[in-house]
């Protein structure tokens, strides 16, 4: 593939380049829209109580962020309370169709970036979901463009939705306003439907992915089959502002070690250089750090943490979906509706190096994942 040329990278991060693609992004977006609503007819509105002969249900979620795809994934045991039977299919993103493995689902269809460049690609893959004749569309969240384009274009009896779409192209319109976090959205989608749903993200983990995890672990000292010794696992990753430094790191890393703490390190696919940095500053006998890895092995390992220390990434609402006690630290107001909510789970809006470390060494884990614990 042709190298992107660096001045073209820094006109395309800029800022104001930024706004304009938004703005012209919405245009476009509600000018499509408007064609589409001119041609096409509103449901009859139906009671959610009296879905009848559901079939074929689409759960939409094509989205390309780790966490909004883990927030959905509780609707699927919603959906088969609800219709018993029913064959349910799921609509992701390509970079994030690989969390779907094992979860009970018939198929899985994904939507690329690509399909940009390829629109025969995208109207193809509209076609053959149109072909399965689904019931029921249900679109998790405020709604999205192509979650629009499919409520129109599929043909589907009942559709249920949200956001500013969702009155002129649901049967079933759900008012978000009474979700105050994130994780709070199935719920919403559930009680409408009358069913309970989980009130977090969630993950499986297959026995082999575990297993390779183990193992993998045993090889750095931190598991004798099929023991696995305690640790403290800290991503050192995020998006753009969202991050902490590789300074910030480094030093809540020495305080750990210094107080006996097991700890691993997983390094961030963007950020590959604070590798460099934590091999030269700690020996390699005293610390495990992690290079980029497939997801799923990535996730295997999580999963076998004690306690997690991330900032808003979605490996913060894996390690929420695994039930693992999560340290998250925040640095922008906007996190605030996707931080985790356990009894165990804490939350730090821009903390000082002193209030995470503390943070920690009083959690009722500390105990587990020292070497004298």
């Amino acid at each position: 593939m042709r190298a992107i040329p660096p001045w073209l990278l820094r006109i395309r991060r800029h800022a104001a380049m930024r706004r304009l693609g938004k703005r012209l992004e919405t245009f476009f977006k509600q000018g499509i829209y408007r064609i589409f609503l001119f041609f096409c007819k509103a449901p009859r509105a139906a009671d959610p109580a009296h879905l009848e002969n559901i079939h074929r249900i689409l759960l939409l979620r094509p989205n390309y962020r780790i966490g909004n795809t883990l927030i959905s994934l509780p609707l699927i045991g919603v959906l088969k309370h609800r219709f018993p039977g029913a064959q349910v299919d799921y609509l992701g993103a390509d970079t994030t169709a690989i969390l779907l493995k094992g979860l009970p689902l018939d198929q899985v269809f994904v939507m690329s970036r690509d399909f940009i460049l390829k629109p025969w690609a995208y109207i193809r893959l509209l076609s053959r979901l149109r072909r399965r004749k689904y019931d029921l569309l249900l679109q998790v969240g405020n709604g999205s463009f192509s979650g629009m384009i499919c409520m129109i274009c599929l043909g589907a009896r009942y559709r249920i939705g949200a956001g500013k779409w969702a009155k002129e192209l649901c049967n079933l319109s759900v008012d978000m306003s009474a979700a105050q976090h994130s994780y709070d959205d199935p719920m919403v989608v559930a009680q409408l439907l009358g069913v309970p749903c989980r009130d977090h993200p969630y993950y499986q983990v297959t026995p082999e992915e575990r297993e390779k995890a183990i193992t993998r672990l045993a090889q750095e000292g931190l598991a004798g089959k099929p023991e696995v010794r305690p640790f403290i696992a800290l991503f050192v990753g995020g998006h753009a502002s969202k991050r902490c430094s590789s300074t910030f790191w480094i030093q809540l890393t020495q305080r750990l070690l210094a107080d006996q703490a097991r700890v691993v390190v997983f390094i961030g696919p963007e950020e590959a250089a604070m590798a460099k940095e934590f091999k030269a500053t700690f020996p390699t006998h005293a610390l495990c750090v992690m290079a980029p890895m497939p997801l799923r092995d990535f996730a295997a390992m999580l999963g076998l943490a004690r306690l997690v220390v991330t900032p808003d990434t979605g490996p913060m609402h894996l390690a929420v979906a695994l039930d693992v006690p999560t340290a998250a630290i925040l640095q922008d107001q906007s996190s605030v509706r996707y931080a985790p909510r356990g009894a165990l789970d804490r939350v730090l809006f821009r903390p000082e190096m002193d209030q995470i470390y503390g943070a920690l060494i009083t959690h009722p884990c500390w105990g587990t994942v020292t070497t004298d614990g």
